[in-house]
């Protein structure tokens, strides 16, 4: 039998004995479910904030169980303060966060702000449609923590799909080089109410040699139009001259239904070998068509329903069209196996202007998981050389 996948939760709630019965019912929840809960002290009724922010930045989300506490006077309830300095610390380290209120508790900002609200009535933990609710809540928070933690891995956001994709590839010639520039526009559609980010990335899917004075990838981001005040928060956690590492997070929280249209634009020398002494081992793509020292590609993480992308390869690069061989397979932390029925499935065309290549490709419900893109062996460099 496979065993689920687990996450590390910062459980926050009440240890207030008469919080037992419930503390119980979602601590026993989250266990059957392999969510494993972290507090600093079951005995504290207020956190060390030094404490807290450790354990909350360690952890994959918060999990904030709110019971009710001082009556206001508009008959709603405020939570424990701890309570809700817990959630704040997590909505300012950027972690999804899945709140649990008792019916009464003043929900505040929480539905513009927090990726998710549950409620519950204490006197019926035990009802068949309230258990039913509290399951799918605690079991969906967890898909996208798994969602979040695996991009690596190229996992399918659960929260959005994407309505329409454009990329561009393009090796142009420079002055005394060459340059791999990279656009691209994204229609992302949100199925659900969120704030967990996305990632877009651009890196080198063989190994090159790199200057050591080689100058990170250049990366631009491009807000062009959403529904209401949506907007895309980009953070990016690592770039060099080979990667580039990006999540982009829904600001505010997304509500389903919501769509936004943004645009990035990728230039690096050093994503692609261009010349045989350029590769750095002997590692080829296996491909049905033969074996191939490069590829270049799109990774799909959103289910897409329309995309269209093009590779552009100049005249001085000297590549023939039977250089190019497009292809489609399962990628994780490199190409897997080729997938040649959903080659099939594309449009597929090789154009030669001048002895500039253009391949373009268009499909329709592309695959998560997936890199579709091209193929080909790296020629020798140039005698008269272009130096990089």
């Amino acid at each position: 039998m496979m065993r689920s996948i687990p996450v590390d939760v910062f459980y926050s709630a009440s240890f207030n004995p008469g919080d037992a019965e419930s503390n119980a019912f979602f601590t026993a929840v989250c266990s059957g479910l392999d969510i494993n809960g972290s507090n600093v002290s079951f005995g504290a009724n207020r956190l060390p904030s030094e404490q807290a922010h450790k354990l909350i930045a360690g952890s994959q989300g918060l999990i904030a169980v709110c019971p009710k506490r001082e009556a206001l006077t508009d008959g709603r309830f405020n939570m424990p303060q701890a309570v809700n300095d817990e959630i704040a610390l997590a909505y300012g380290l950027g972690k999804p966060i899945l709140v649990i209120a008792e019916e009464g508790v003043n929900k505040g900002g929480f539905k513009e702000k927090y990726r998710t609200f549950q409620t519950f009535d204490r006197s019926r933990l035990d009802d068949p449609g309230f258990i039913t609710a509290a399951i799918k809540a605690i079991h969906e928070f967890k898909v996208e923590l798994i969602d979040q933690s695996h991009f690596g891995q190229a996992h399918e956001p659960a929260d959005s799909h994407a309505e329409h994709l454009s990329h561009l590839v393009e090796l142009r010639k420079t002055a005394d080089d060459f340059a791999w520039e990279y656009s691209t526009t994204k229609t992302i559609v949100y199925t659900r109410d969120s704030t967990v980010a996305f990632p877009t990335s651009v890196f080198a899917t063989q190994g090159v040699k790199v200057p050591d004075d080689s100058e990170p990838i250049v990366w631009e981001y491009k807000h062009v139009g959403s529904s209401g005040a949506l907007r895309l928060v980009p953070t990016i956690d690592q770039q060099s001259s080979t990667c580039v590492d990006v999540r982009l997070k829904p600001d505010p929280a997304a509500e389903k239904g919501d769509h936004i249209t943004y645009r990035t634009y990728s230039r690096s020398r050093y994503l692609v070998p261009l010349w045989e002494d350029e590769t750095l081992d002997d590692r080829r793509v296996h491909l049905n068509k033969g074996e191939f020292r490069v590829s270049e590609g799109l990774l799909f993480i959103h289910r897409t329903k329309k995309a269209v992308l093009e590779f552009r390869l100049c005249r001085e690069y000297g590549l023939k069209k039977s250089d190019i061989v497009p292809f489609v397979a399962s990628y994780t932390s490199s190409i897997d196996f080729e997938v040649e029925s959903e080659l099939n499935r594309a449009e597929v065309r090789i154009d030669d202007y001048g002895g500039s290549l253009t391949v373009r490709m268009e499909i329709e419900s592309a695959l998560p998981g997936h890199l579709y893109g091209i193929a080909w062996n790296p020629p020798v460099r140039p005698a008269s050389g272009n130096p990089s």
